[in-house]
């Protein structure tokens, strides 16, 4: 039995479950991503996000890669979803100068 390919995706919540569950990141595997989404959607999907939805937890689509189970468990062991997060990266660095700010120098 070959390798199955896929997409790993980045979930990201607008807040944190709870003040004790302070994660805001799901990080899962799907052959067919339309599916999954609407499972996480309603509460049919992974425990952490059905959590999400009966508390009225928000959430986007932060970022997706090709591949398969093999590389979502690696993405998984590093447990680093905020530093591979664009929402929380952008949250937390400084804008950058634009040309109309060097005109007020």
């Amino acid at each position: 039995m070959g390798i199955v390919m896929g997409f790993i995706y980045l979930l990201h919540l607008d807040r944190p479950l709870s003040e004790k569950h302070a994660a805001r990141h799901y990080l899962g595997y799907s052959t067919y991503l339309p599916a999954r989404m609407e499972a996480h959607r309603t509460g049919t999907g992974a425990h952490f996000m059905q959590v999400a939805r009966e508390r009225g937890i928000s959430w986007s689509i932060a970022r997706i890669w090709p591949g398969d189970r093999i590389f979502e468990r690696t993405l998984k062991r590093r447990q680093m979803a905020p530093r591979m997060c664009p929402i929380c990266r952008a949250a937390t660095q400084p804008p950058r100068p634009s040309a109309l700010d060097e005109d007020l120098f």
